[in-house]
């Protein structure tokens, strides 16, 4: 996710699928790579309306990545700080890596993504405990019906 490794995924390799990224750094990471290699950031949703559970949901995703040097770094390169990764990350941090809402709130984020240079965004839905894979099945669904899906 540095930029040393964007440069090399630019020259030597198809393009780069970056990981717990925000729009912003896909912006940056398509200027490093250039017009033509394939850049698909990772973008995290937890479909639900209420803000601060979806949240609490997110800081319990989230607090293994920040325990991870190469995660914090990028983040670090970002503009974030120690006090962002505290408690499962800032209220600025989360917002900024996940998509809370409904589906048309996910849609709004993508198009964010796209806009940076994205060529493809791989959404990962992030479930809440105790949901199982019938609700990571129906939320997937769900947001298929609301996204503009090209085959």
């Amino acid at each position: 996710m540095g930029p040393k490794m964007l440069r090399l995924a630019g020259d030597r390799a198809a393009g780069a699928i970056p990981y717990l990224v925000t729009p912003e750094f896909t912006a940056q990471a398509r200027e490093t790579l250039g017009a033509q290699p394939f850049l698909g950031p990772e973008m995290k949703v937890v479909l639900d309306t209420d803000q601060a559970r979806a949240r609490a949901t997110a800081r319990d995703y989230l607090t293994l990545y920040l325990s991870l040097p190469n995660y914090t770094n990028n983040l670090t390169r970002a503009g974030y700080t120690e006090d962002d990764f505290k408690g499962g990350g800032s209220d600025r941090l989360v917002d900024a890596l996940f998509a809370f809402g409904d589906a048309e709130r996910v849609r709004f984020r993508i198009e964010e993504f796209q806009k940076a240079g994205a060529d493809h965004v791989a959404v990962q839905v992030v479930l809440s405990e105790g949901q199982d894979h019938s609700e990571l099945l129906r939320q997937y669904r769900e947001l298929a019906q609301a996204l503009p899906l090209r085959s």
